[in-house]
């Protein structure tokens, strides 16, 4: 299960710390979230492939 969630983890790692270099961490957040989702959505993709 955490394999399929190992980007939104990652993207929300990596949009915390982004939001706070903004002094906005609501949307440093939501770009670490969509981040995420896109990177799992291309591994998902590669895997099949």
């Amino acid at each position: 299960m955490m394999e399929e969630n190992r980007g939104v983890a990652i993207g929300l790692a990596i949009g915390v710390a982004l939001g706070v270099a903004l002094d906005n961490i609501a949307v440093g957040i939501a770009l670490g979230v969509v981040f995420g989702l896109l990177y799992d959505r291309r591994q998902k993709r590669d895997e099949e492939a």
